[in-house]
């Protein structure tokens, strides 16, 4: 399903089952590349691992500035779960709350700043990113790459390859967490190349294989 709408269009997507498995593979479950915002409630979205860069549960790709809000959903059984890569000067603002990002074959959430400008802001909240193969929630961001946050609050990483259950990459990334678990995973952070991890000090980081790199804490506001 591919979004591409006017720049002032809000689309919302309600009690969808999007099964590409039968497509062999699916490209992408969800990819948005333009509109105002787009809005992903009650679905299940799953088997999507065409090859990159697709592959992607949501593949939320805008070229200009853009919301995505997935709420109360369940997404697996793809390459990455949720793909945030605007392109060009694009900008993405993006919420996930209430919702399943599991056994997918890489990423559960990536933020990627490849050939982009404009850079993306990610909140999760009260959610699961289990079970994936490669990271959990990730971050990757090039040389000379965009601003890159991921706010990360109640969630459970848990059971996530070696990659790390969190993963920093690049400078101009940070990833800030607050009142959620990381256990069971091969590595519990990984931070690489100038990212950022920091915590506000109430996780549980403990029970994985290895624990990684203890976060710096910052003080809550």
């Amino acid at each position: 399903m591919i979004v591409n709408a006017l720049a002032t269009d809000i689309v919302v997507l309600r009690g969808l089952d999007i099964d590409s498995a039968s497509a062999t593979p699916g490209l992408n479950g969800i990819r948005f590349l333009a509109g105002a915002a787009l809005h992903v409630e009650d679905c299940v979205i799953r088997g999507n691992t065409g090859a990159a860069p697709n592959g992607a549960g949501i593949l939320f790709s805008p070229s200009g500035t853009a919301e995505l809000y997935v709420h109360n959903s369940t997404i697996n059984g793809n390459n990455d779960g949720i793909r945030v890569q605007p392109t060009g000067a694009g900008i993405a603002k993006v919420i996930i709350e209430n919702s399943v990002i599991e056994n997918n074959n890489l990423a559960g959430l990536k933020a990627d700043g490849t050939s982009n400008t404009g850079g993306s802001n990610t909140t999760i909240v009260n959610s699961s990113a289990s079970g994936n193969a490669n990271a959990g929630i990730s971050i990757f961001n090039p040389a000379g790459g965009p601003a890159i946050n991921i706010m990360v609050d109640s969630v459970a990483v848990a059971n996530n390859g070696a990659a790390g259950g969190l993963r920093v990459d690049g400078a101009n990334a940070t990833l800030r967490i607050g009142r959620s678990t990381i256990s069971g995973n091969g590595l519990g952070t990984a931070i690489l190349n100038g990212g950022v991890i920091s915590s506000y000090g109430n996780n549980q980081i403990n029970g994985n294989t290895s624990d990684g790199p203890n976060p710096p804490t910052i003080p809550l506001k």
